[in-house]
């Protein structure tokens, strides 16, 4: 999705969160969200919709023209991203739905996402229908780009020397082994899904790019 298309979501969104406490975790919207997050599928425009909104799918309501209009093109934008009917109330699973928000830019209600974070966390890749498997391991594989990135950057400006090759320049080998060295500081649930050499690649694209010499 391009910048312009997060933007739009954004404003989308803005207008059905005016009155929704989007950040609340207490028990009501704890218990709420706990519910839907155990079932195996949510219906995506009656029900997924609403949930990303932060809103029990019971009481979503889009009664004046402005809430109507951003409903109908944020329910565009996810059964596009989903490759769903549009015309139809499709079944689709959370996890997806979850997927679907972190490539589209789109923050989750805070008690929502943690409930799917733990979740995604503790499902393994071969239980999720292979095309949800290959998005959510898109996600992460972008998600683990910025977390390497980070890290390097933070590595060339603490720690210099421990980044400097022979030849007086930055190192992408070295620094990529002194990111597995130290994984957990930035991998705490595990290692990295790349590896090695295709971490070394990207630093290496990196330094090239930023012209750290």
């Amino acid at each position: 999705m391009t910048d312009s298309r997060h933007a739009g979501a954004a404003r989308h969104l803005d207008v059905l969160r005016a009155t929704v406490d989007f950040d609340s975790t207490d028990q009501a919207t704890q218990a709420m969200f706990e519910a839907w997050a155990q079932r195996e599928t949510w219906r995506a425009r009656s029900e997924a919709l609403p949930l990303v909104v932060g809103v029990d799918p019971a009481r979503f309501e889009t009664l004046d023209p402005e809430r109507a209009e951003a409903a109908e093109h944020l329910w565009r934008m996810l059964a596009s991203g989903l490759k769903l009917d549009p015309d139809r109330d499709s079944a689709v699973s959370p996890l997806h739905v979850r997927a679907w928000a972190q490539a589209a830019g789109i923050a989750l209600p805070r008690a929502l996402g943690r409930l799917l974070d733990f979740i995604s966390s503790v499902l393994p890749p071969a239980a999720m229908p292979d095309a949800q498997a290959d998005t959510e391991l898109l996600v992460l594989r972008a998600q683990e780009r910025e977390t390497l990135l980070g890290a390097a950057l933070m590595l060339v400006t603490k720690e210099p020397a421990s980044c400097i090759g022979d030849d007086g320049r930055h190192d992408s080998r070295r620094i990529a082994r002194l990111i597995l060295s130290r994984s957990l500081l930035w991998f705490p649930l595990g290692p990295p899904l790349a590896s090695a050499a295709e971490i070394e690649a990207l630093i290496g694209r990196w330094i090239d790019g930023a012209g750290h010499r």
